[in-house]
């Protein structure tokens, strides 16, 4: 029935309407952020999400044709064009809206197939009672993208959504809005506070025959008078008869470092990135490094693993080829393969487990190459009896 909905339901959702209704009914959400505004804005969910990316990008790979590998074949170089930079965009959109897309283009002729990101808050899928039909694209910045992409130019990736079909689903990004739109609260209060003087909210008891006038004149002179940080040990006189209350609380009291942690927490929850990765502090390096590889095992390579799938799916399965990851090159994870091979060496009673051979092959290295051994010198002729030194005659004592 949710695709009987058609257009109306298609746009609702995609001019984020539904969206915001969704935000607005759990009433989670501070200062009416949305998961881009958020990291552009907080620090922390800005960095998870660097991270991840990052992590993605640099994933080493090969694109293998059966079992040859053609990652440098100058015919597949358009296919490969800027491939890490396209890694980090489908990831980041991901992350941030649900949904990625990639348009393929090709020259004159249809040849040279080489896929461009699209920003996927620009792309719309359409659809009919049939299921998906084709993809609008509605930013008038860029004229040389149609306005329809028809499915077979267009390869996208959406996050599981478990109340439709034809939908993206709900992002990483969003998921921690309501954590990441709380340390934007508190760090707007710290900046709204130092930018109000260092003063915290005041009531000033006037005089009762002031005019309304005179009111309004000295409540616009106060506000300008400590407006600003240059301004927040400025001396005041005013007249006498009028008092000043501080209300609500100073911005030491608000700094609720408790409930900054368990924010933080909760944005690095919903990213898959441990807080000790995002803010680069542990009191513990082996233990920093122990969740920096279980965040790449348990988190970086299944999306990669995912996002290949979908790339070999609705592309290069086409020419039959397959784009193949290989996590284990990662220095990060050589050094735990290595640390490994050393605790087995030790549990051997130190000797050797396996030829130098065998190590590169574990490595994913080629075996060496056979070197020639060195000739053994010459054997020296023995001397003849007429070669050899006379032997010293001694006399027989008398």
């Amino acid at each position: 029935k949710a695709v009987g909905f058609g257009a109306a339901v298609n746009d609702s959702y995609y001019t984020s309407s539904l969206s915001d209704a969704f935000m607005l009914q759990n009433q989670s959400v501070v200062s009416g952020l949305t998961p881009v505004s958020a990291y552009a804005l907080v620090p922390w969910l800005f960095r998870a999400v660097c991270w991840r990316c990052n992590q993605v990008s640099r994933m080493p790979f090969a694109l293998m044709s059966g079992e040859d590998e053609v990652t440098d074949d100058p015919d597949y170089e358009s296919l490969l064009k800027n491939i890490k930079k396209r890694l980090w965009f489908t990831e980041a959109q991901l992350l941030l809206t649900g949904a990625a897309y990639e348009l393929l283009e090709t020259n004159a002729r249809g040849y040279n197939i080489t896929p461009r990101t699209l920003l996927s808050v620009f792309v719309t899928p359409r659809y009919d009672n049939h299921g998906l039909t084709f993809f609008q694209f509605s930013n008038v910045t860029q004229s040389d993208v149609p306005d329809n992409i028809p499915l077979d130019r267009m390869l996208w990736w959406w996050r599981p959504n478990f109340t439709s079909e034809v939908m993206p689903g709900p992002c990483e990004a969003m998921a921690a809005l309501g954590a990441a739109s709380m340390l934007y609260a508190l760090d707007s209060f710290s900046a709204a506070f130092f930018n109000r003087g260092g003063v915290p909210v005041t009531i000033a008891e006037l005089p009762p025959n002031m005019k309304p006038a005179d009111k309004e004149e000295f409540q616009n002179w106060i506000n300008r008078a400590v407006m600003g940080v240059r301004n927040a040990f400025k001396i005041l006189a005013v007249r006498g008869g009028i008092k000043a209350t501080v209300i609500g609380s100073r911005v030491r009291d608000t700094e609720a470092p408790e409930l900054t942690a368990l924010q933080r927490d909760n944005v690095a929850v919903a990213m898959g990135v441990p807080p000790s990765v995002i803010d680069g502090r542990s009191s513990d390096d082996s233990n920093s490094r122990s969740e920096k590889v279980a965040a790449i095992t348990d988190t970086v390579i299944p999306e990669v693993d995912l996002i290949f799938e979908r790339y070999n799916e609705q592309l290069f399965s086409k020419f039959g080829l397959e784009l193949k990851a290989h996590p284990e090159k990662l220095d990060i994870m050589q050094t735990v393969q290595l640390e490994q091979a050393g605790t087995l060496k030790d549990l051997t009673g130190g000797k050797p487990i396996m030829t130098s051979d065998e190590a590169r092959s574990w490595l994913n290295m080629e075996p060496m190459p056979e070197q020639p051994k060195p000739e053994a010198p010459p054997m020296p002729a023995p001397l003849s009896r007429v070669e050899r030194p006379p032997v010293a005659q001694v006399a027989p004592p008398e």
